[in-house]
């Protein structure tokens, strides 16, 4: 197992978790990983756009204005992202969803119900403010080209080279900017033929 400075690791069959020990000034930073043994291509692709649905929809009875306000009387706000994780023997990676956030300690039990929830218990029925979230990802993606083209044509060519630059490419490069459009016209067309 890896070693890490200041860092408590406590294992039990189902769980591993990391803890550091360092000067926050009262701010607890927490992530969750969950792994994922097995991503078809397309759930690769859409990977990163369902990352930003599940922390800016509702949840169960809530709507996605009471969990946002929620949200912001408990945490410093929480986001949520695919990346890679050392599996157990440390020789290779798999795919694991991330989900973070921060909070002043003494709301620590509330912010982890809250990241446990937002797993759980996210509501994909609230069609319009999927809509409405399918519309600032297109611009932002736009706005990400003409700003970060050069990080994006990089991206892009390790994609060609090993796995590692490929898996960056389809979370949040070129080639997830493409399908991404691809996506928000396949859903605009639907809208339309309704």
């Amino acid at each position: 197992s890896r070693s890490y400075p200041e860092c408590k690791i406590i294992s039990n069959k189902n769980s591993k978790n990391y803890i550091y020990s360092t000067g926050t000034n009262g701010i607890l930073y927490h992530s969750l990983y969950f792994p994922c043994k097995e991503l078809s291509e397309i759930e690769l692709n859409h990977s990163s756009f369902y990352a930003d649905l599940i922390t800016n929809l509702g949840h169960k009875s809530k709507s996605y204005e009471e969990i946002q306000q929620y949200q912001s009387s408990k945490t410093g706000g929480i986001s949520a992202s695919f990346s890679l994780i050392p599996t157990d023997d440390d020789k290779n990676y798999q795919i694991a969803l991330k989900i973070s956030g921060k909070c002043l300690e003494e709301n620590s039990k509330e912010m982890q119900r809250l990241l446990i929830d937002t797993i759980e218990n996210v509501k994909f029925n609230e069609s319009k403010r999927i809509e409405e979230l399918i519309e600032f990802s297109a611009a932002s993606n736009e706005k990400s080209i003409v700003s970060n083209g050069h990080i994006l044509a990089m991206s892009n060519a390790s994609s060609q080279i090993n796995n590692l630059g490929s898996f960056m490419d389809s979370v949040g490069g070129i080639n997830f900017i493409r399908k991404n459009k691809i996506l928000i016209e396949q859903i605009k067309n639907d809208e339309l033929n309704k």
